[in-house]
């Protein structure tokens, strides 16, 4: 826990969970806009960033599957919370470095209630969890229109195999201690779960409802 001084400052961090592919993304872009226009100090951090810096470190490139292996891999020798603590390290020296009232902090990536937990250690009422979902139907057109590098590609054109991996996100029995359990975080989330199944224009209005109801006010905008 940080120290009064910096609790008592105003600060908030969102942590964003939920199957990959499911806007995620588009709805920390919305949030950062909206924050921004408002001017609230925005910073992003991602906890897939953290494995991808420690695969970057082995001199290795990071694709889809080699990220889970080596979160997992952490997760099982150094504690489920172990990427959020790193993350949370980051946000604490920002915060005792820069003095300032009005950050929005977004942690995306959030996929072990481990990790939710650390945080909420970490950072106590200052920290609230989202979370945003979507069908298989339109998660699997959504990774189709991305069409990311670091995704296989044949979770691309082969169904069967993209239902294996939102599976194995959402959490399989036997790694839920220290691999994807996305299910559990979405059954921990502060305010209401984000259903990314609509048009574009939708999702935006669900997301300025939110920062309305919870962040602008909290700031007093």
């Amino acid at each position: 826990m940080l120290d009064k001084d910096t609790q008592s400052r105003k600060y908030m961090i969102i942590g964003i969970t939920g199957p990959l592919g499911s806007g995620k993304g588009t709805v920390a872009d919305a949030f950062e806009e909206i924050a921004q226009s408002n001017d609230i100090v925005v910073r992003r951090h991602s906890l897939s960033d953290e494995i991808r810096e420690e695969i970057s470190r082995r001199g290795s490139q990071a694709q889809r599957v080699q990220l889970k292996e080596v979160a997992d891999r952490f997760r099982q020798n150094l504690g489920s919370g172990i990427w959020a603590t790193l993350t949370g390290s980051k946000i604490k020296d920002y915060l005792l470095i820069e003095h300032l009232d009005s950050v929005l902090f977004i942690v995306d990536g959030i996929r072990s209630p481990g990790e939710v937990n650390m945080l909420r250690a970490m950072f106590g009422n200052k920290f609230h969890l989202l979370g945003v979902t979507a069908t298989p139907a339109n998660i699997y057109t959504y990774l189709q229109q991305r069409n990311r590098e670091d995704e296989p590609k044949q979770i691309l054109t082969d169904q069967r195999k993209l239902e294996q991996m939102l599976k194995s996100e959402m959490g399989q029995a036997e790694q839920r201690d220290h691999g994807h359990n996305v299910a559990a975080c979405l059954e921990m989330v502060d305010w209401p779960v984000i259903h990314n199944d609509s048009d574009r224009q939708h999702l935006l209005d669900t997301v300025r409802n939110i920062a309305e109801h919870f962040i602008l006010s909290y700031f007093n905008l």
